[in-house]
């Protein structure tokens, strides 16, 4: 059973609060977290895609075995 909530948002929380956090989470014995892959955020030039936020917040969500549900917002 997953066992969770939703973390990620654009722009908010700010990057210097995501480890601590994501470190909270399994902490309190979630075992999974979700991030918005909002796509005005990755693709804010056509054509151009930057998927780093999302990539440095599932390695720290692996980093406290969480599973991680992406949520699309085409925004």
């Amino acid at each position: 059973m997953l066992y969770g909530f939703q973390y990620f948002r654009p722009p908010f929380p700010n990057k210097e609060f995501w480890e601590r956090d994501i470190k909270q989470i399994h902490e309190m014995s979630f075992n999974c977290v979700k991030f918005w892959a909002v796509w005005n955020a990755i693709e804010k030039e056509k054509g151009i895609f930057d998927f780093t936020d999302l990539d440095s917040l599932i390695e720290l969500a692996e980093k406290y075995k969480l599973k991680v549900i992406i949520n699309l917002i085409p925004e």
